[in-house]
């Protein structure tokens, strides 16, 4: 047996950790609370640092119980929480030895938390004691698991139970179903007196006005009575005033102290408010909103508020309108369509963007443009795959006056469907993504990151992209994209002999002739259900040096490569492997999966000959070929690349180990 478990341990891929959840998943403002982090597969056995988005953040790994049987997929940590922290989710990253995990994710409040009661507690009689003002973590780990909390409340008393779950999921690695909870409250007698279910996307929030005083038991389950370990969820139980959304969905980028908000015991008007201080671009801050409560004041729950550039118009005044202004509006009943005039040349081009659903309302917006003969000439409903909201470009065809039209998709309305349309005139510019969000770079090694240009308004130039925020010891050369390209590469580097070390890395991107500089967005890699791969945006990126990995190095030959129309040319790529790894290796210039480019830095007229390359190295090989062609019409052309050697942790996840640099030039 000790032999057998040997061979597996040479024979296998070193898996960066791939996080499925926290225990408890929330942290409560000023304490220090000890919370287990898990994953799979990955070892966090060997965890050296974490490293949190934002400010307010820290975490010391505990020693491991010598009396207790190593479970490499968990670790504990000492996670401390400053007491000037604002509340909100934040996401987190483990480094470790073998690389950077994949994306987790702690809700920060402003209440003390508590783990559920182990064992089964689904009866009143066996309910977990839950106070008002607290937060409790669970799970509904197995199928038809019920979990009942006891709570007594008295006659007059607002409460406000909330439940985050589903919202957690869409960043979650490996997109397995969640749970889908469901909120049930019971008297006394066990007769149902109030219940949620979807309020915040699939999460419930019941809000209940106590009329009698006694013993309630509120009951978490899922709506189908499905269990998943790996989806835990935060309840938290809160009396006086909740927000659900803002009532004006967009604040200006300079400090706002006051804005209006929609929710439970929240007075109408402007109120004092946190969060929302200055800001250089357009993006989401979290607002907490200051309520008088009877003699004193307290402070809500967070909800999001987009931050605009633009001038903030109500609906009301918005008729008709002119490009540059962000209009605020609501949806305040079912069926309504909010109409908007503006007048346009022929020729004219505007673009039309929905902040809503970004936002936790629940309106899923749909927009069109009326012509001046009253027909649709463009409309949208999803701007993205990560997104409810909607977005469009039009240029005129004729001038005269035309109708943007706001809508929910299916009829929808009422108080909490609130939005902000920006609407402006289409300028040069472009918006930059980067897969992945992670990175771990061996000493004297490489890894890539793949960054894609949208370019919009007509802006055909190059772009450059900078690395900023690097450990000592990591250094990452500018990647311009050229104009007539969409995709290019960070390619990041360890110096030899450099010692572990890790970081939040911001990408930067500037483009010829556009006055602005533009925040890279990164994405997550997720892993389908079926073997597919997909991205989602996420907030921040780690790049760390780490010392295990089962490619030493991965060297090219020759240095250049000139190439002239119609012409190839091989690249001879040399493999060192780590001791430990006798897997199969496969070679690319690009970051594809069945098919699917995610990234492909080769410049025009380029592809690799796949027929000619050897681009799969057998279980001992440690060389092979990559083919590379120019195409009869390819353009002059001078791009940095780099070979990339992958090594399959699974299916869908490939960790790529990359060469130095070479420059390919493509000659006129």
């Amino acid at each position: 047996m000790q032999l057998f478990y040997t061979l597996m341990l040479v024979s296998c891929q070193t898996a960066y950790p791939q996080v499925t959840h926290a225990m408890p998943a929330a942290v409560a403002i000023g304490s220090r609370s000890e919370v287990e982090i898990f994953a799979s597969p990955g070892n966090l056995g060997n965890t050296r640092q974490v490293v949190f988005q934002g400010e307010g953040l820290s975490a010391e790994v505990l020693p491991t119980d010598p009396k207790l049987k190593p479970k490499p997929g968990t670790v504990r940590l000492k996670v401390t929480v400053d007491a000037k922290a604002t509340p909100g989710p934040r996401e987190f990253r483990m480094v470790t030895s073998e690389g950077v995990s994949t994306v987790g994710q702690l809700l920060v409040v402003d209440a003390p938390v508590q783990l559920e009661s182990p064992g089964v507690h689904g009866t009143p009689d066996k309910a977990h004691p839950l106070k008002v003002g607290t937060v409790v973590c669970g799970q509904v780990a197995v199928r038809e698991e019920v979990d009942a909390y006891r709570i007594d409340l008295r006659s007059g008393q607002e409460v406000t139970f909330a439940v985050t779950s589903f919202r957690f999921f869409f960043k979650r690695h490996n997109q397995t179903a969640p749970i889908d909870p469901v909120l049930t409250l019971l008297d006394s007698t066990g007769r149902e007196v109030a219940g949620a279910d979807d309020v915040a996307l699939a999460d419930p929030i019941l809000r209940f006005v106590c009329t009698k005083a006694g013993t309630y038991t509120l009951i978490v389950r899922d709506v189908d009575y499905a269990g998943m370990t790996n989806a835990p969820y935060i309840l938290e139980a809160r009396e006086g005033p909740w927000v659900r959304v803002p009532s004006v969905a967009a604040a200006p980028l300079v400090a706002t102290s006051t804005l209006a908000a929609n929710g439970w015991g929240i007075p109408s008007g402007p109120l004092p408010c946190d969060g929302l201080g200055p800001v250089s671009a357009p993006c989401i801050s979290l607002a907490r909103f200051h309520v008088p409560d009877g003699p004193s004041a307290r402070w809500t729950n967070p909800v999001a508020v987009w931050r605009t550039g633009l001038n903030i118009v109500s609906e009301k005044s918005a008729n008709p309108i002119k490009p540059g202004v962000c209009v605020v509006g609501r949806l305040a009943k079912p069926g309504e369509i909010d109409i908007y005039k503006i007048e346009l040349a022929k020729g004219q081009s505007i673009s039309a963007q929905v902040h809503s659903r970004k936002l936790g309302t629940p309106l899923d917006a749909h927009l069109s443009i009326i012509g001046s003969a009253g027909k649709p000439v463009a409309s949208n409903d999803d701007a993205s795959t990560s997104s409810k909201d909607s977005g469009l470009t039009y240029t005129a065809t004729t001038a005269g006056t035309y109708e943007i039209r706001l809508r929910d998709l299916l009829g929808r309305g009422g108080d909490d469907f609130v939005y902000a349309l920006e609407i402006d005139a289409v300028t040069p510019g472009f918006t930059v993504t980067c897969d992945d969000d992670k990175a771990g770079v061996l000493p004297g090694g490489a890894a890539p990151w793949f960054v894609r240009v949208t370019r919009t308004g007509g802006f055909t130039g190059p772009v450059v992209v900078r690395a900023e925020g690097l450990a000592p010891g990591l250094f990452a050369e500018p990647c311009t994209i050229q104009g007539n390209q969409k995709d290019g590469l960070i390619l990041l580097r360890a110096k030899p002999g450099a010692v572990p070390a890790a970081s939040a890395v911001r990408l930067i991107a500037t483009g010829e002739g556009v006055p602005k500089t533009v925040a890279v967005t990164p994405l997550t890699d997720l892993t389908m259900p079926g073997g597919g791969r997909n991205t989602w945006p996420v907030n921040f990126q780690v790049a760390a040096i780490t010392p295990d990995g089962d490619i030493d190095n991965v060297s090219v030959t020759p240095a250049s490569i000139r190439l002239k129309p119609g012409q190839s040319q091989t690249l001879n790529v040399s493999v060192k492997r780590a001791s430990r790894y006798t897997g199969r290796i496969s070679l690319d210039m690009k970051l594809q999966h069945l098919g699917a480019q995610f990234g492909n830095p080769l410049p025009m007229g380029v592809t690799v000959d796949e027929n000619a390359s050897k681009l799969v190295l057998s279980e001992t090989g440690t060389s092979g070929t990559i083919v590379l062609k120019a195409a009869a019409d390819a353009p002059a052309s001078t791009t940095t690349l780099a070979a990339h050697a992958n090594v399959s942790i699974s299916f869908t996840i490939k960790r790529a180990y990359s060469s130095a640099p070479f420059i390919l030039t493509v000659e006129k």
